[in-house]
């Protein structure tokens, strides 16, 4: 990962002017890093006259079933289960403590200390704008919160101080210490003492000093170093430092840029472990056997339920393609899928499917309709050929805008993995190279990281940065024959095939929660156009791009035609229960049998 042999200052401090009696609060979630703060400069002499925690479900769980049963569906099965046996800060944590108290404190240590505690319902409320001006701080330190406004931010006499785990402003956001990680890009690993503003991780800063890290760290043990060296660092400012106007510093090259949490399927990519994730896969295939023996398949009665994908790749495309890594199925397991969906469910057309939604009477048999999304050219190519030898009818939601120019902003984005060479790329917006090596590993990056910003972005914003990255990258813009979308033939094959149902998928494939009325209506109106005058079809049915809209687009969308449109939402409908614009439907990809029928039982699909 590389390592720096020592700590480097990247910034100095103000004057050195003692500052005796400076009223320090610090507000903080409850947490190794806030409480192992606050003692460090209790203990380096610092006035530190309160604490203030924002309450969160596991302060009343111990020994309380109906706290633990609320405590899990926040934190989940370990964490709640801990705190009901008293460990609310962890297992580990807890036997740490055992061997070194004075670096695992609790807030029960802290109150020893002679700093006051106090819990609230919400940093951002105004009880605790009440209680902070009660305390009369000339210094606020904050730790862990979430952005606090300037209302707030503004009560100490003095400032506001926070300690980020990045040398800003690189890495805002979560996943400060995990990013660095998985782009091996640690020359960024480090802690900036800043002024906090109502923005994240933003305003000028005091000290940034940058953390050697080693083969064997990982964002745990990183945080500890990095609050080892801060908390001492911010205890010397606090008693020393005037913090006046002169001291602050400024980023030479400010990014806009802020990181989210990594996804679970990122993180268990870096730190994960491959046994765990063994066992839980036979333990879901143990089950599902066990139940398949014992009960059979078994759908309920009175649901509707309707399958997608998106790909249906040729059998000769290897396991370690990134389209295959990506999830998308190949011929057989697609055929393997609809077996199983025709063994158990009645497979009818999407037509017969919204039909049946809006019968009177109860839904006979359990029917499925199957559903594929974007309009690959591999539709016709290899699914087609199945659907016919199965007898299975199937809908094809066409992302008209990919059809004249065979391909699409994000596909765009995803041919990085072939048209790269380099194990780096420069992303710019985040103004560094990250790591861009093994198939698995560009994958996630460009799923988990690069789209989903992208989907954020506003229609124009987005196209601009996929063309900033494409040209950072010296990337063609050119699709493969393996990534083509349909064209204007193979669709028109398509609409007199029996078995295969037309309908929209947006034209240009933006997320609409990203779009403007006015692009939203421009968008709806060119894709009407194009099955109004290239297929003669109609523009009724929907299926949102990227799975989304906003409330607000609903009078919109009807005024538009739409009567139904589809989500990505998993589950299933039934008769006179159903939002007919937020249909739900169950994806699938590449997975076993056994697994795509163990997520079949959890969301009481089949018994």
């Amino acid at each position: 990962m590389g390592a720096d042999d020592s700590p480097i200052p990247t910034a100095g401090l103000g004057p050195n002017r003692p500052t005796p009696g400076r009223r320090v609060v610090v507000m903080a979630e409850k947490s190794w890093a806030s409480l192992f703060l606050v003692a460090t400069l209790k203990r380096a002499g610092v006035n530190v006259v309160a604490m203030i925690v924002q309450r969160d479900a596991t302060d009343a769980v111990f020994l309380s079933v109906m706290g633990w049963k609320k405590a899990r569906k926040q934190f989940g099965l370990r964490a709640s289960t801990q705190a009901f046996l008293g460990l609310s800060m962890g297992g580990e944590y807890h036997l740490r403590r055992l061997l070194n108290r004075p670096d695992f404190p609790t807030l029960r240590d802290i109150c020893a200390l002679g700093v006051a505690r106090v819990q609230i319902e919400d940093f951002k409320s105004a009880g605790c704008h009440d209680i902070l001006r009660s305390f009369r701080p000339d210094v606020a330190v904050i730790c862990g919160t979430p952005i606090l406004p300037d209302s707030l931010l503004s009560i100490p006499a003095v400032c506001t101080l926070n300690i980020h785990t990045s040398l800003l402003p690189h890495y805002r956001g979560g996943g400060s210490l995990f990013w660095p990680l998985f782009f091996r890009d640690t020359d960024k690993v480090g802690y900036t003492i800043h002024k906090a503003v109502a923005a994240l991780d933003a305003g000028p800063f005091l000290y940034q000093e940058r953390i050697p890290v080693l083969p064997a760290d990982t964002p745990g043990t990183l945080l500890e170093k990095c609050f080892r060296s801060a908390a001492p660092k911010l205890a010397s400012i606090l008693k020393h430092d005037s913090l006046e106007d002169g001291v602050w510093c400024h980023y030479d090259k400010p990014l806009a840029y802020v990181h989210r949490r990594p996804h679970p399927e990122v993180y268990n990519y870096l730190l994960g472990s491959p046994v765990v994730g063994w066992a839980k896969k036979a333990a879901r295939r143990t089950l599902n056997g066990a139940l398949e023996l014992v009960r059979g398949v078994r759908p309920f009665e009175g649901k509707l339920t309707a399958f997608f994908f998106h790909r249906a790749l040729p059998d000769n495309t290897p396991v370690t393609d990134w389209r295959r890594v990506l999830g998308h199925p190949t011929v057989s397991e697609l055929r393997e899928k609809l077996v199983f969906l025709k063994k158990h469910f009645k497979l009818i057309s999407f037509s017969q499917w919204l039909a049946l939604l809006n019968s009177p009477g109860p839904i006979s048999e359990p029917s499925a309709a199957v559903l594929v999304d974007d309009g690959y050219r591999d539709f016709r190519t290899c699914l087609l050929p199945l659907l016919e030898a199965l007898e299975v009818p199937a809908a094809l939601f066409v992302c008209t805008g990919a059809v004249s120019k065979n391909t699409v902003w994000y596909q765009q984005v995803y041919n990085l993995i072939d048209l790269v060479r380099s194990d780096r790329l420069l992303v710019p917006w985040m103004d560094t190279h990250i790591y861009f090596g093994d198939t698995r590993h560009r994958v996630l990056t460009i799923e988990r990281v690069l789209l989903a910003y992208l989907k954020r972005l506003r229609r124009n914003s987005r196209q601009d940065m996929v063309n900033l990255l494409l040209e950072a990258n010296n990337a063609i813009h050119e699709s493969s024959d393996a990534d083509g979308f349909c064209d204007v033939a193979d669709l028109q094959f398509l609409k007199r095939s029996q078995l295969v149902e037309l309908y929209p998928h947006s034209h240009r494939h933006d997320p609409f929660e990203t779009l403007t009325a006015e692009e939203l209506r421009s968008d709806l109106a060119d894709c009407r156009k194009y099955f109004s005058e290239e297929l003669g079809l109609g523009f009724e049915v929907l299926s949102y791009p990227n799975g989304r809209f906003k409330a607000e687009q609903r009078e919109l969308l009807t005024s538009a035609g739409i009567r139904y449109a589809i989500t990505t939402v998993n589950g299933y409908e039934e008769p006179e229960r159903f939002d007919n614009l937020a249909l739900k439907r169950i994806g699938f990809g590449n997975e076993s049998i056994s697994d795509f029928a163990f997520q079949l039982r959890r969301m009481k699909v089949i018994r």
